[in-house]
């Protein structure tokens, strides 16, 4: 059989010599398969009596060249999407073009999927009365058609952009599948939108926000024109009470509509839960912090629920029952069983310039009493100057200091000329000790743990990043009774009586507890209220940009998350204590006061005993 006068095996060596010649290497991926649909036209004709001749430029659209080349392959060109007696595209190809519009529901970009190059095809096939498309037309759409599920498919499984160590994500990857299989058994056994579902991500987390996404895309609000000084409280009647009602009416945080300028007590209400779901002061107020979160605009707080559909696809479908989760973002880590928060506590994490990293391992052992074996870096830059100026500051800060095995008399130490690489430093477990009483241990390649800290003050703040990539939690001795309920032979009286020992004790976990530490900027709480945080380390303008294709964009981010975060010691590979070096200079500012367990008012006064005692009703109204 010939093409164009030109016979099989002479376009095959031509094509292949044009594969190898340097001037056309960008050939050689499509070569191939380009190759085998001609040299296979006659068994084409033979399954369904469609011959399609290949074309080049079709094949070099294919963002998934190896999978489509290898299922064609394995089918010896077998037709799926198209009628082999029409030869018009087939109820699988309709299906697939409804389920390619779909991906938009999950913050994708139909457009990724040759959406529009597919629909015109078949609606120009709808239109043709008595002959078909030309053949050349009918092979691309085709070959677009099973690269457009192969493709969607894998960021339905594993998402669109691949988290790197820019993002500070190091959580393993679901496994790898076999896609050539899957995807002859989703053609012919399945159907290709059935199986696509069945790759999406099984967590409630994310199909809350697919949900929300669809809310937010119906919503529309004006921003309040106001100054950042503006304070307007219950009591008080101004004319941006209306706008203000207006407003919280959209989000749904105020259920009914009010025309009255006098801010009332529904409306405070409705405020309080709004603050709520920003994770910001609760006051009850409209002043600056809260009048930046209200003029938000919902394109951003789209983008936002999209960033964060995109990193619940690179989870694992098993996070361990029962599990750690500690969202950086939300300062808070959550203790799951059955799908439910069982546990429940505030917690510090890593400044922007020491972000914590995103990761996944198991908890082994507590450490009461801990030492903290200072990291070098501590050591050299402000150690060794501190004992430089106060020969007795080791002494009081119980630090002992060792070189190799022995331990040596600050006092006898030349520290002006010594070499800090020579010396060790542990600190006893003491009220200055930056571990506190208790660690909780799950071993990792960024040494980043869990633990307490002397620096208790610093709960109250609504903004808690002020680690060095730690996660200093605010109760630990409620966070070891939690732990030991879920794991047998424990009891709370074994803990005291290693609190009060003065040494370090460590005690093994029977079953090892799977923690995760994830980073999400949007998500639906136990309430069901939509709950938006601040993107503390700067990740998603860039991940925002990785998945629109943005590429102007993406450098623009990538350049202003390494400038916001410094140098970041995990990302050099450090393998010390960089979660807890000593808190002598904390730079981070001290935001939004929060005292726990009640909200209170950012003046200070006294706890209104009523608004306490109606803020739990609040928690689960709104979609804001």
């Amino acid at each position: 059989m010939s093409f164009f006068g030109v016979n099989n095996k002479m376009l095959i060596k031509l094509i292949l010599g044009l594969s190898l010649h340097k001037r056309f290497s960008h050939w050689k991926g499509c070569c191939f398969i380009t190759a085998l649909l001609l040299v296979n036209v006659s068994a084409l004709v033979g399954h369904n009596g469609l011959g399609v001749p290949a074309n080049s430029g079709a094949v070099l659209d294919l963002h998934e060249l190896a999978i489509v080349d290898s299922f064609y392959q394995v089918q010896e060109n077998r037709i799926f999407w198209l009628d082999g007696a029409s030869k018009r595209p087939n109820a699988l190809a309709e299906g697939m073009l409804q389920c390619i519009a779909e991906s938009s529901r999950h913050g994708l970009l139909p457009e990724d999927y040759h959406y529009e190059r597919l629909s015109m095809t078949a609606n120009r096939a709808r239109a043709s009365v008595g002959e078909s498309l030309p053949m050349e037309e009918l092979q691309n759409f085709e070959l677009l058609m099973t690269d457009a599920f192969v493709h969607l498919a894998l960021h339905y499984y594993q998402g669109k952009v691949q988290p790197d160590s820019l993002m500070n994500w190091f959580i393993k990857p679901k496994p790898k599948l076999d896609w050539v299989s899957f995807l002859t058994v989703a053609l012919q056994e399945d159907g290709p939108c059935a199986a696509l579902e069945r790759l999406l991500p099984i967590h409630a987390g994310y199909w809350t926000l697919v949900a929300q996404l669809e809310r937010y895309r119906n919503l529309n609000w004006r921003p309040i024109d106001a100054d950042v000084t503006v304070l307007v409280q219950r009591g008080d009647d101004d004319p941006l009470v209306l706008a203000l009602r207006e407003r919280l009416l959209v989000t749904g945080d105020l259920p009914e509509g009010d025309l009255s300028s006098t801010f009332d007590r529904p409306l405070e209400n409705a405020i309080l839960n709004f603050q709520y779901r920003q994770g910001i002061t609760q006051d009850g107020m409209l002043r600056g912090a809260t009048l930046d979160k209200l003029n938000i605009p919902v394109e951003d707080r789209i983008k936002q629920i999209i960033v964060n559909l995109e990193r619940w696809r690179w989870l694992p479908d098993d996070l361990g029952d029962p599990h750690i989760a500690v969202n950086i973002p939300a300062f808070e880590l959550q203790g799951m069983v059955d799908g439910q928060m069982a546990y429940r506590e505030r917690v510090i994490v890593g400044q922007r310039r020491h972000p914590t990293p995103a990761f996944s391992d198991s908890m082994r052992y507590l450490v009461f009493n801990p030492f903290w074996n200072v990291p070098k870096s501590i050591i050299k830059n402000e150690l060794i100057p501190r004992i430089i100026e106060d020969e007795e500051y080791c002494e009081e800060q119980g630090i002992e200091v060792f070189r190799g095995k022995k331990k040596v008399d600050t006092k006898k130490v030349d520290w002006k000329n010594a070499k800090a690489e020579d010396y060790w430093f542990r600190q006893l477990a003491n009220e200055k000790n930056p571990m506190g009483r208790v660690k909780f241990m799950f071993p990792n390649r960024h040494s980043v743990y869990i633990h307490d800290t002397p620096d208790r003050d610093l709960f109250v703040n609504s903004h808690r990043s002020y680690s060095h990539g730690c996660v200093r939690i605010q109760e630990p001795y409620s966070f070891a009774d939690y732990i030991l309920s879920i794991n047998e032979g424990w009891r709370r009286s074994k803990v005291d009586e290693l609190l009060e020992l003065p040494k370090q004790s460590k005690i093994d976990i029977a079953e090892p507890l799977a923690v995760h530490i994830f980073y999400f900027t949007a998500f639906e709480d136990q309430h069901g209220a939509m709950n938006f945080r601040e993107d503390v380390y700067l990740h998603d303008d860039l991940l925002y940009a990785q998945l629109t294709g943005d590429t102007d964009k993406v450098k623009t981010e990538k350049a202003k998350t390494i400038q916001g975060q410094g140098v970041n010691p995990i990302l050099q590979g450090r393998t010390e204590d960089i979660g807890e070096e000593l808190e002598i200079d904390v730079d981070m500012p001290v935001l939004s006061p929060l005292p726990a367990p009640a909200p209170a008012s950012a003046t200070g006064s006294e706890i209104d005993k009523e608004k306490e005692e109606r803020l739990p009703a609040l928690n689960g109204l709104g979609v804001d």
